[in-house]
């Protein structure tokens, strides 16, 4: 039956050569051969885990059947490149078909050179993303650079603006004292002078008088001005008698 099964696979008679490895399995087959149809008729619906089942039961019978270990190279070559090579050389090991060996060294090439492509890309990638990584960390050390040249530059300003201020209120205290000096000054030199209030008051009074030479026709008197000269009346009548002469 197992031939059958054999020539179902082969003509691609899938359907069929499922209803007859059902049965057979059924029936309690439990042959290498039997084990091999069946994972290859697995492999060929896609059904992974029942192919795997079935190859690990053909080498609990025959742990030395290298068709099984192709199989199973090839099973794990959709997986693990390190696995399907390991089993590919069991495969190698066991067979004494030179027609098959010549096969299964062609895997084994295969994988091997897509284990070497797989290293490639993963070394490519992390180069890629350690370039980026640089990149990003050179443009977040910039970003901060700037930021601390700025803060910097922020600061020194404020620091001027507040010198200048600093300086000019200075400048206008200094300009105070020196009139409030001035002044004192002033007043000490009257005193050291000896001049009293008689004297005071006469140059009150030449003032008033430069004063009243000029046109206008009033001018408040101060009243200590008053008292001195005896004035009883506003510079006006003063410079209305001056006309009728």
């Amino acid at each position: 039956m197992t031939e059958e099964l054999q020539r179902l696979i082969e003509t691609q008679e899938y359907k069929k050569a499922r209803l007859l490895a059902d049965e057979l399995f059924q029936a309690g087959e439990n042959t290498e051969i039997f084990w091999i149809l069946n994972a290859t008729l697995y492999q060929i619906e896609g059904i992974e885990e029942a192919e795997f089942a079935c190859i690990s039961r053909g080498l609990q019978i025959n742990p030395s059947n290298y068709e099984l270990y192709y199989m199973l190279g090839n099973y794990y070559g959709r997986r693990n490149c390190n696995q399907a090579y390991l089993c590919y050389e069991q495969a190698d090991y066991y067979c004494e078909n030179e027609e098959d060996r010549a096969l299964i060294q062609e895997a084994m090439e295969k994988q091997m050179k897509a284990e070497r492509e797989r290293r490639e890309a993963i070394l490519r990638a992390e180069g890629e993303k350690k370039s980026m990584i640089l990149v990003a960390e050179g443009n977040k050390e910039s970003a901060v650079l700037n930021a601390e040249a700025e803060k910097e530059a922020a600061i020194l300003r404020a620091e001027a603006e507040k010198e200048k201020k600093i300086k000019e209120a200075e400048g206008q205290a200094e300009a105070i004292r020196a009139v409030q000096r001035a002044t004192a000054d002033g007043i000490r030199y009257i005193k050291e002078a000896g001049a009293d209030q008689a004297v005071l008051q006469l140059k009150s009074l030449e003032a008033f008088q430069a004063a009243a030479d000029g046109k206008a026709n009033k001018i408040i008197i101060p009243s200590d001005i008053q008292g001195i000269a005896g004035l009883v009346k506003s510079i006006s009548e003063i410079a209305a008698k001056e006309d009728t002469k």
